[in-house]
């Protein structure tokens, strides 16, 4: 900027120079000049015009210069421009074999973490195929829930009569109603308890996650549940506190390819249950009529005791074909709770069981009918019994159907 103040003022000596021999406007031209040449000086030359004066000729040529040399000029001062940087992305593409080893390996730490989920003493029955389990609970990681307590007392069981002798509650639902005598004492109204006997995936180890299936598919179950699992016989474990999600059904594939066993013990146990009547009512009504049965049909048909005609095989082929489904559960394990578990192992040793009623002579007196009857109950109850008279459990949770597929018993 000073340089070109410089060519300014020298432009002007010249046009000074000159002045004499021009005509009077070249004088005002050069008295304008040498104004802004002064006013641009002072104020660091901040005015974007200049004049050149040619000497080529008698007469002086003014010319004003372009305003963008001043910019070009600038330009040139900085330098070329900088060349444009090239980025380069590097992706590693791992191979399909390094993809398949991962999943094998993630595979093999979730076997890992569901035999760690497992109980060792509890009574060998049936277990679903560890994919079926895997598949609705890998979700969850797998990590059994931190418990402070000392494994010893996490390890302590009670059986079901001193449960319902100490806390309220019969000895058969899977959730039992809580007398208000008892609940005033504790508070708690949200026991659950889950026999590995029906449930194999029930949790087994206080913390762990695990499934609960039932005859139908059906909502989730509202609530927080107090989850006790029979690990031995008579003898049931809390394990903590849980919430119950409904997740995708067993499918046609995934019941087909479950151990015979599993298979048939539902099956059986359907027909023999009480919780199984819409099933036997359902199948039985098929078999005879070849179609749905309507509400009113499937509930005159259970009445009737007909669905009693209804085999384990009759059973077990429906859910082959599809027709009937078991809904899933998962149950998360979402706390634990220490003072119960105390209280527990503090009231279950020092517990007695009452008597048991002695029968009186009128009561030993049963007639014909009487010991039908009795016959029929006890082939209702026997596959639950326990060894200490507590009774298999009753389904509580049943979905209450369709328009097409209604349950009515």
């Amino acid at each position: 900027m000073r340089g070109s103040s410089r060519s300014s003022r020298r432009g002007v000596h010249v046009a000074k120079d000159v002045s004499s021999r021009s005509s009077p406007a070249l004088s005002e031209l050069t008295e304008l000049s040498t104004s802004e040449s002064e006013s641009g000086d002072a104020a660091e030359c901040q005015s974007s015009i200049r004049f050149t004066v040619s000497h080529n000729s008698d007469t002086p040529i003014v010319k004003r210069e372009s305003e963008d040399d001043g910019h070009l000029l600038k330009a040139n001062v900085e330098g070329p421009p900088r060349k444009k940087r090239r980025l380069v992305v590097e992706v590693v593409v791992p191979t399909w074999a390094a993809v398949k080893k991962k999943e094998k390996m993630a595979y093999e730490e979730d076997l890992k973490k569901l035999k760690k989920m497992k109980n060792q003493d509890k009574i060998k029955n049936m277990e679903l195929l560890p994919d079926t389990v895997r598949s609705r609970l890998k979700h969850l990681n797998l990590d059994l829930y931190p418990i402070t307590l000392d494994r010893a007392m996490q390890e302590v069981m009670v059986t079901r009569r001193f449960m319902s002798s100490t806390y309220g509650g019969g000895m058969q639902e899977v959730r039992p109603r809580i007398a208000k005598k008892f609940y005033d004492i504790h508070h708690m109204d949200d026991f659950f308890y889950l026999n590995l006997s029906y449930q194999p995936e029930a949790p087994q180890v206080p913390g762990a996650h695990g499934l609960y299936f039932c005859t139908e598919p059906g909502p989730d179950i509202p609530g927080r549940l107090r989850i006790f699992t029979r690990i031995l016989d008579s003898l049931w474990q809390f394990v903590g506190f849980y919430t119950a999600k409904a997740t995708a059904a067993l499918t046609k594939e995934e019941w087909a390819i479950q151990p015979a066993r599993v298979r048939n013990t539902w099956a059986k146990q359907i027909c023999v249950q009480q919780w199984g009547g819409s099933v036997t009512t359902r199948v039985g009504f098929r078999k005879q009529y070849g179609r749905e049965p309507t509400s009113a049909e499937a509930s005159q048909f259970y009445n009737s005791g007909r669905h009693e005609n209804t085999t384990p095989e009759d059973v077990a082929a429906a859910y082959d074909r599809g027709e009937e489904t078991l809904g899933v559960w998962v149950l998360e394990c979402v706390g634990y709770d220490d003072q119960f578990q105390l209280q527990l192992c503090e009231k279950f040793p020092k517990y007695v069981p009452p008597p048991p009623k002695a029968k009186s002579e009128k009561d030993g007196q049963t007639s014909k009918v009487d010991t039908q009857k009795e016959r029929k109950r006890k082939r209702t109850q026997d596959v639950n019994a326990e060894s200490d008279e507590e009774y298999g459990q009753h389904l509580v949770y049943r979905h209450r159907g369709t328009r097409s597929r209604p349950i009515h018993l």
